[in-house]
């Protein structure tokens, strides 16, 4: 099977391994662009075109897939989707089970806020957790420093010093050159946070151009939604690949893994607990609740842990029981099958 060249979109020797092992050769490579409802743009080895969905299941902004070409009128036909390297997955908005990806295969992730009502620090842990649980990087993105230029002392204290932050001013052309340092040829990131931080103005700075539609600011500074699907974009000069997103108003944890990597200190401190078993409420002994007394640990930070934690327990509960639900069906099933075969 010939090498396909498609680097510049992120195409990497891992996705030609799974292209190899597809064992489709009749069927090209290509990215997810866009998702309007069910009809794809995608590129690649097929060239910029729409696509429909053939025998696979829907794909995701960012995920690799092999299709065919499109011949004549008609449009490219998707028919694998390959499996992803990374992605940033969260629980879907209401009380259903459901597992939605939030965008595929990204080497890093800017999680922006800006710096006046927006900035939660709660909020950004929550966010670095799911950027880690699916493998990609995370970079706080302090934005709209113009508007705050006394406040960015005081929200860079607050943040974990081992956290990468960029501070950052579309109008300023502030940090966008730090932002681009981690990208380049094949390199893929994507931008996550709240409606109204400035996600779409600072993707038209790194691209040169007023790509995305961005609503003026309002007299309070804050900024207005524009973004209502996710989209790929690629930058000039080879330079990398973004993917914006629409604000999102909750990101539940799908699981918990990343939890361990953004609250690494808490975990190695509530092994030095007295008992095994401590919940880190009110237990003697307790390493954790002794550092807040001391003044050396916020209590904000140990709460959101423990919040998270019985959150990632909840949601593995959910998950389970679904799984175990949905196995019943397809045995039931497989029941029914055989009982009919039997009867005839």
């Amino acid at each position: 099977m010939k090498p396909i060249d498609c680097s510049s979109l992120g195409w990497s020797d891992y996705f030609e391994g799974a292209r190899r092992q597809a064992a489709r050769p009749d069927l090209l490579p290509a990215r997810i662009i866009a998702d309007h409802s069910g009809s794809f743009r995608i590129d690649g080895a097929t060239g910029p075109t729409t696509a429909r969905l053939g025998a696979c299941p829907p794909p995701c902004v960012g995920d690799w897939v092999l299709a065919e070409p499109p011949v004549g009128n008609e449009r490219a036909r998707i028919e694998v989707s390959l499996v992803r390297r990374t992605e940033l997955v969260r629980q879907a908005a209401g009380r259903r089970t459901q597992r939605q990806t939030v965008a595929a295969n990204i080497d890093v992730v800017f999680v922006v806020t800006d710096m006046r009502d927006d900035f939660n620090l709660r909020r950004l842990e929550r966010y670095m957790a799911a950027v880690h649980a699916g493998g990609a990087t995370p970079v706080i993105v302090l934005n709209k420093a113009d508007l705050t230029p006394d406040r960015q002392g005081r929200f860079t204290r607050q943040l974990d010093p081992g956290w990468p932050v960029v501070v950052s001013s579309a109008i300023l052309d502030l940090g966008i050159d730090e932002l681009r340092a981690h990208l380049g040829r094949g390199r893929s990131a994507g931008f996550v946070g709240s409606s109204g931080v400035g996600k779409s103005s600072l993707v038209n700075a790194l691209l040169g151009r007023a790509e995305q539609a961005v609503n003026h600011q309002g007299a309070d500074g804050r900024g207005q939604h524009t973004t209502t699907h996710r989209q790929l974009v690629v930058l000039p000069d080879d330079d990398g690949v973004l993917i914006d997103t629409p604000g999102m108003r909750e990101l539940a944890l799908w699981e918990g893994s990343g939890v361990e990597k953004v609250f690494a200190e808490l975990e190695d401190l509530a092994l030095t607990c007295h008992f095994r078993n401590c919940r880190h409420a009110e237990e003697p002994g307790c390493a954790l609740r002794s550092a807040v007394e001391a003044g050396e640990l916020e209590e904000g930070r140990l709460h959101n842990w423990l919040g998270l934690r019985r959150q990632a327990a909840r949601q593995a509960a959910r998950r389970d029981v679904v799984s175990r639900r949905r196995e019943a069906k397809v045995n039931a099933k497989r029941i029914r099958a055989a009982q009919r075969r039997r009867r005839d």
